[in-house]
């Protein structure tokens, strides 16, 4: 670049130029600041109250804005444990319908637990939760009758295991089983590895494995543990020991 001197013309270096541009912008840019800090400044040392407004404002937003942050790690907390808990360990479910009468009533809520089975198999008598055959979309509760490597049949009003009747005093009294499509009267069915034969404890009212057959292992939830509404049925799920077996 040139410009004209006293004595022609001078060479001006590009560093010199952007160093002259960079010096006029910073000077620039504090002038800018002074006519926007400088009049608050002063306008708060004439009047004192005004400063103490500012600065209670200012504080009302720093703590307002740590306390919607407080709020929002808390709620990401409780989601994460929510979802764990509800994936991993506990799931809650409603009774629908009659079929587990008289032990379980229509519109109890009770908990699921998916822990034990994780380390050990389902056991005869357990009550469990699991994907409806008819619409696995939808979670039915039922008990275990039989398992892998048993022979069911249904006669006489009663369920025989490998030659035996179950003996079952969950039952209201004078209650009779009866086959169906899948388990029918005096039809024996050995049940195959992984396995289970899963039945309602009102069995007049009960759609189950005699309808629908044998439900496979990845099908069952987990095992229902607590009943905690209403508040005066509320309580574990007692375990059942069945004589023989």
């Amino acid at each position: 670049m040139l410009r004209k001197g006293l004595c022609g013309p001078e060479r001006i270096r590009t560093s010199d130029f952007c160093n002259v541009n960079a010096t006029l912008f910073r000077a620039e840019l504090r002038v800018r600041r002074s006519e926007i800090i400088l009049p608050l400044f002063y306008s708060c040392r004439q009047r004192p109250a005004l400063a103490i407004i500012i600065f209670v404002y200012m504080e009302i937003f720093r703590r307002l804005g740590a306390f919607l942050l407080d709020i929002l790690q808390t709620v990401v907390l409780a989601l994460a444990i929510f979802l764990f808990v509800y994936l991993f360990l506990l799931q809650p479910h409603k009774i629908k319908g009659d079929s587990m009468l008289p032990n379980f009533q229509d519109g109890e809520f009770l908990l699921t637990e998916k822990v034990s089975y994780r380390f050990s198999q389902p056991k005869r008598g357990d009550i469990v939760v699991f994907a409806a055959p008819p619409n696995e979309n939808e979670d039915f509760i039922k008990r275990i009758i039989a398992l892998a490597g048993d022979r069911i049949v249904v006669k006489e009003g009663r369920i025989y295991i490998n030659d035996f009747p179950l003996l079952e005093s969950y039952l209201s009294e004078n209650i009779a089983t009866e086959g169906s499509k899948f388990l029918e009267n005096g039809e024996e069915y050995l049940v195959k590895p992984d396995e289970y034969i899963l039945l309602g404890d009102n069995r007049p009212r009960s759609s189950d494995s005699r309808t629908w057959g044998p439900v496979k292992r990845d099908k069952i939830v987990g095992k229902v543990w607590i009943v905690y509404w209403p508040i005066p049925k509320a309580g574990l799920v007692r375990e059942v020991i069945y004589a023989g077996f």
